[in-house]
């Protein structure tokens, strides 16, 4: 350590120059962090995936009947009544209807674990600081503060950022440009396999990208529906997120499916 030494009136200052710490290991410290990043991420992706394919075309819970064609047919009726004209007003414009399936992924994540008014707030925010929400060269090349800023009016901008600049950086690197529109030709399966390879984007995300982007017949659960179907009695009290969704995307839509059916032949 070297001192120097100064002189103020009758007094010597001893002042102390600390050496500056070694960067020389950074860049392998940095990369093997990333890599553990990478890795963890991968393993949660594929305890997702597994999970959700145990029960993807088969019941968790096969003698479980709720709920009833008449019960789905009911829930749909009384909703359609009380928000059927929000709905339409949101999601009835053409520009929302999102055929092009990189922005509806987009607008699924950041519409998690928020209200769509918030997940509105947070893409006008985008459109007034990039152009638009889907301007991916711009948002890449701002970096992930001006990110966070844009998404602040929509909370939880910090997490957001950091999914959205993920899935930038991955689609790219996977696909070579920002399109995943092959997903219209993949199985339900293989959508959900690769959507949930994303680092925080889940089976609900998914789920409305089937239903909502590549129109399939796909139920999504959210953290609001799964504890409605639980105080309705839809679900076993102790079934987790992933199997409510599996019973719920099997029993709602077969038995909605079903009800309508025959509607339709009871008015022949």
């Amino acid at each position: 350590m070297k001192r120097a030494a100064t002189t103020s009136g009758h007094k010597t200052i001893t002042h102390s120059k600390r050496a500056k710490p070694s960067t020389a290991g950074r860049p392998k410290k940095e990369a093997s962090q990333q890599a553990e990043s990478t890795g963890a991420a991968q393993k949660l992706s594929d305890t997702k995936w597994t999970a959700w394919s145990r029960h993807a075309d088969s019941p968790p819970f096969p003698s479980f009947a709720r709920p009833t064609r008449e019960e789905c047919y009911t829930a749909h009726s009384i909703l359609e009544e009380l928000h059927g004209d929000t709905v339409r007003k949101n999601f009835g414009e053409t520009d929302m209807n999102y055929p092009i399936v990189m922005d509806a992924l987009v607008v699924a994540a950041i519409s998690q674990a928020t209200s769509w008014a918030n997940a509105q707030r947070a893409m006008r925010s985008m459109n007034d600081v990039y152009g638009s929400t889907f301007a991916y060269d711009a948002i890449v090349a701002g970096g992930a503060d001006k990110l966070r800023d844009a998404l602040r009016p929509g909370g939880m901008q910090n997490r957001k950022a950091k999914i959205l600049m993920g899935l930038l950086h991955d689609v790219k690197a996977r696909h070579g440009r920002w399109d995943l529109q092959h997903l219209f030709d993949k199985t339900d399966e293989d959508v959900v396999k690769e959507v949930v390879s994303y680092w925080g984007i889940g089976l609900k995300c998914a789920h409305c990208l089937l239903s909502i982007c590549l129109h399939r017949n796909r139920f999504a659960v959210d953290t609001h529906i799964y504890r409605i179907s639980g105080l309705w009695g839809w679900r076993p009290n102790d079934a987790g997120v992933g199997d409510a969704q599996a019973h719920l995307n099997i029993r709602y839509m077969a038995e909605s499916v079903q009800y309508a059916a025959g509607m339709a032949r009871a008015s022949w």
